[in-house]
């Protein structure tokens, strides 16, 4: 099914190879002695770590973003149940007034707000 935090921590581990090689080929030029003129290859493979480190992170809210949705429609699932249950108990005529009279829901009055 949806599994978020497999695609980018796959896609984060990817840009971040990619970020490592312009790094090592500075660390060898640098440890040849000519490492003044290659400053650019460790700038640009540090901003492409940088991006895969990003892409972990975008993994970690993916995947707490799909955790909630589960728990969103177990949620959902729950409640559809209890109002089937209590339409079954009540019945859909006299729904309204026997769960007010036995305090399950509250009566209002005309122009009361909900917010408290």
């Amino acid at each position: 099914m949806y599994q978020p935090l497999r695609v980018f921590v796959l896609l984060g581990a990817l840009i971040t190879l990619v970020g490592l090689i312009p790094i090592v080929r500075f660390l060898v030029y640098y440890f040849m002695g000519e490492g003044d003129g290659h400053v650019q290859s460790l700038i640009l493979g540090s901003v492409i770590s940088l991006l895969g480190a990003f892409t972990f992170l975008i993994a970690l809210i993916a995947d707490l973003i799909n955790f909630n949705r589960q728990l969103i429609e177990q949620t959902l699932e729950k409640v559809r149940r209890m109002e089937l249950v209590i339409h079954n108990e009540y019945g859909s005529s006299r729904l309204s007034s026997d769960l007010s009279d036995k305090g399950v829901i509250e009566k209002k009055e005309c122009g009361e707000s909900d917010r408290n």
